[in-house]
């Protein structure tokens, strides 16, 4: 079984593909990829069969894998907060339509003065009705 580097074995465990991942994170894979194809054309292994890596290339190696890593999972952290994002938006939505559809506009009448002669009353109230039609609280519509 062949050693995985940790920006793979990232990438298994996130059930990712290297397809879906931004283009910058695609290019620094192939730099990985090549150089480790270059210490493979080169053929020199130790006594576990292992290649044998200078400490210049290894160096490259765990740098671009810190870099790969990284970027990775700043990708995860912006697609999970894309997912959080859309359904709230559209739930908040949902939640203003629905609450327009519940709500009937209430018209409320201004209080009227008693007084002691009915004519009056009843010229009031008829005044009042008409001032009331088309407000909502404090608002005209």
């Amino acid at each position: 079984m062949e050693k995985m580097l940790p920006y793979q074995a990232l990438i298994q465990t996130k059930g990712l593909t290297k397809a879906e991942l931004p283009n910058n994170i695609q290019a620094k894979i192939k730099k990985v990829e090549a150089t480790l194809r270059s210490v493979a054309s080169f053929g020199k292994k130790d006594e576990n069969g292992d290649y044998i890596i200078t400490p210049n290339v290894k160096s490259k190696l765990d740098q671009l894998d810190e870099q790969i890593v990284n970027d990775i999972w700043d990708y995860l952290e912006t697609k999970q907060k894309e997912e959080l994002r859309t359904p709230t938006q559209n739930k908040v939505k949902e939640e203003v339509v629905e609450k327009k559809v519940v709500e009937t506009p209430k018209v409320e009448s201004t209080p009227t003065m008693e007084t002691t002669e009915t004519t009056t009353t009843q010229t009031t109230t008829t005044t009042t009705k008409e001032e009331s039609k088309g407000k909502i609280g404090f608002f005209d519509f």
